[in-house]
């Protein structure tokens, strides 16, 4: 059974779990800062899909006051505990909802999409990507990070041996192989950078890769 973002319960484990869950979870998004500040003006305007509990909006935020952020998310719980997580910082527009609940003018210099494309139906998944390219800046960027389909089953098993040794349980490894297998809806890699070119991205390259995980830059020019 899926995982419910909207129990308080699951939001309240999710930032000790995903660290577990996701091996070198910590160094995607020590490349992902590294990234931004490259590619962003001082005064960027960056929307971070699927904010969760803020974790990126933390440290782009300690980063770069001059920033404006939004934070948007499907889950009230998700953002009750964000909002909580970095009370006071008054850079960051919260948004409850889907991308159709942002402003339809509103563009921004950077969209991150991290390990959220995964859980969309593929038959809505070009959608979402182009709804993203509609409120990118031409000289904008995206990054997703997005799990992939398994090429070999031996490839789920070995995820599953890294899991436990960053510190999942056999049984909790256990149940993410089911999940991988029944809860996700993924595509191969080629597939995703193909919907991305489809969405109006004119390049896509890869920025990070942990077995089946795989980050990516993609550009509207």
């Amino acid at each position: 059974m899926a995982k419910n973002f909207h129990s308080p319960q699951v939001v309240a484990s999710y930032d000790q779990h995903i660290v577990k869950l996701i091996p070198g979870y910590e160094l995607i998004h020590q490349q992902i800062a590294a990234i931004l500040q490259h590619y962003l003006p001082e005064s960027a305007r960056v929307l971070v899909v699927g904010c969760g509990t803020g974790y990126e909006l933390a440290y782009l935020s300690q980063q770069h006051p001059d920033w404006q952020l939004t934070g948007l998310d499907l889950s009230a719980a998700m953002l009750e505990t964000a909002q909580q997580r970095l009370a006071g910082v008054t850079q960051i527009e919260w948004v409850e909802g889907d991308l159709d609940c942002l402003d339809s003018t509103a563009q921004y210099d950077a969209v991150l999409s991290i390990l959220v494309a995964h859980f969309i139906e593929p038959s809505k998944k070009q959608d979402f990507f182009q709804s993203i390219y509609r409120h990118l800046k031409p000289e904008g960027i995206l990054l997703n990070v997005d799990l992939t389909q398994a090429e070999q089953e031996s490839d789920l098993a070995i995820l599953q041996q890294v899991c436990e040794q960053t510190g999942l349980t056999l049984e909790q490894s256990q149940k993410m192989r089911q999940r991988l297998q029944q809860d996700f809806h993924l595509l191969s890699p080629e597939q995703n950078i193909q919907l991305l070119h489809h969405a109006g991205f004119a390049r896509v390259t890869g920025f990070w890769q942990m077995l089946q995980y795989r980050g990516v830059m993609a550009f509207p020019v």
